[in-house]
């Protein structure tokens, strides 16, 4: 249900609420893998709800998207360092993330 705590928060929490807990996604989901991942607003209400209500999560994956690029080194650090700030539902969860070095390098 939704509360005082929304206006704390990155993500609507009434509209994930009404899709997702009467499924129990969140008893299941153990990997979480973020492709394309940009550190837009929404994106990061997203991974904030994953990781406040995955109670089994134990890995929460970041890879850059194609935008990315566009993103300055210190704007993809204040993306990653707002996510590692997340309270999350399951103590041992890791979070990893592609390296910022890796987005400039040429194969």
């Amino acid at each position: 249900a939704c509360n005082e705590r929304e206006s704390k928060l990155l993500f609507e929490e009434c509209f994930w609420d009404e899709r997702l807990y009467a499924e129990n996604v969140f008893h299941h989901l153990k990997t979480m893998n973020f492709r394309g991942f940009i550190g837009h607003q929404h994106e990061l209400g997203f991974s904030q709800f994953i990781l406040l209500n995955a109670v089994v999560l134990e890995t929460f994956n970041i890879f850059w998207g194609s935008g990315s690029p566009d993103l300055t080194d210190n704007e993809k650090f204040v993306a990653v360092q707002k996510i590692t700030q997340f309270q999350r539902a399951s103590t041992a969860a890791i979070f990893t993330y592609e390296p910022v070095a890796q987005q400039h390098s040429s194969l």
